[in-house]
């Protein structure tokens, strides 16, 4: 049984399109609209919303139409379903070699379908694409590297969740993180003055031991800025306190951005373009603010990807790189 006022209606031209007051096409932007969210637990209503969600297709045609460009229908094209990408994939190997765990099948029945059909899907599908999208494929990528043509199916596995988000199939999970960066720049609800209260806590608790430690804040053209995972100062403050030890004792002139040092995206996991560039945005606008020399990126992989690899087009910089050199 759904919420009292459980949907209202978008309208489109002369149609109208029910909404899920949870589930919808439209990303969390605010703080209310996140602990609305969060108040959902296990996302029970937003997953009963979620059944009854309409897809956009004429809106879903015109991003095919925008974004799906002559590489991705190309890869599409040429698989010759030879099946080398199969042994490669934990899911495939886990299930019992299930055929429809082989990555081609999975991104044929997928994203294949949605470019075949030109955006004519409907819910049901949509439902089953999500659960293929998240639940299926990791985008660890070990499938491309045993595929005889180059077939990025990490790329394509991104396209799709990037289709699925903006028609409001998105795990609640991933709608919660992606509404994080939105709204804090970060991926968990870690405020500008929470980082900063959590550096100059670090700096003090331990300069009893290391004379002279600090957490330099915003310090112009430092040879390093520093960037780290949310998860630091949110769960584990400790690990800021042993980077700044580390710096001390090597001598480097190093700092702090107070905004824009989050360096991970899951955006970029939920599918969410728009709050992938929010995202890195904040980072290089540190950057640019303070001018360092290089940053120097925690040990998050996903977060060196999300800022060093592909935040620089998510950003629209032609020079594919980021604005100073980034080092993991």
């Amino acid at each position: 049984m759904l919420h009292e006022n459980a949907f209202t209606f978008i309208f489109f031209g002369n149609n109208t399109m029910p909404e899920g007051t949870l589930c919808n096409k439209i990303p969390v932007n605010t703080k209310e609209e996140l602990l609305t969210l969060l108040a959902d637990k296990s996302g029970k209503i937003y997953y009963e919303e979620m059944s009854h969600l309409e897809v956009d297709r004429a809106a879903l045609k015109a991003t095919l139409d925008k974004s799906c460009k002559s590489r991705i229908r190309t890869w599409l094209e040429i698989c010759a379903h030879c099946g080398m990408c199969a042994d490669s994939c934990f899911f495939y190997l886990a299930n019992n070699k299930d055929p429809k765990q082989v990555p081609s099948y999975k991104i044929q029945s997928t994203l294949g379908e949605i470019v075949k059909r030109n955006g004519n899907v409907d819910n049901a599908f949509m439902m089953q694409t999500m659960d293929i999208a998240w639940g299926k494929c990791t985008c660890c990528n070990r499938c491309g590297m045993y595929c005889p043509f180059g077939i990025d199916m990490g790329v394509m596995f991104g396209y799709l969740r990037g289709l699925c988000f903006s028609q409001g199939f998105v795990p609640w999970e991933m709608k919660i993180g992606s509404g994080m960066h939105r709204i804090y720049r970060a991926q968990m609800d870690v405020t500008s003055e929470d980082w900063v209260d959590t550096c100059q806590w670090m700096a003090e608790e331990n300069e009893e031991d290391w004379p002279g430690l600090e957490i330099p804040i915003d310090k112009e053209d430092a040879d390093i800025i520093y960037t780290v995972n949310a998860r630091e100062p949110k769960h584990y403050p400790e690990d800021l306190a042993e980077a700044a030890i580390l710096f001390h004792l090597a001598g480097e002139n190093w700092t702090v951005p107070s905004v824009g040092w989050e360096e991970t995206s899951l955006a970029m996991f939920a599918g969410d373009w728009e709050g992938c560039r929010l995202q890195v945005q904040a980072v290089y606008d540190a950057m640019e603010r303070l001018k360092p020399k290089r940053m120097v990126v925690t040990e998050c992989g996903h977060a060196y990807r999300a800022t060093v690899i592909e935040g620089p087009y998510w950003a629209g910089l032609k020079s594919g790189k980021t604005p100073v050199p980034s080092f993991h």
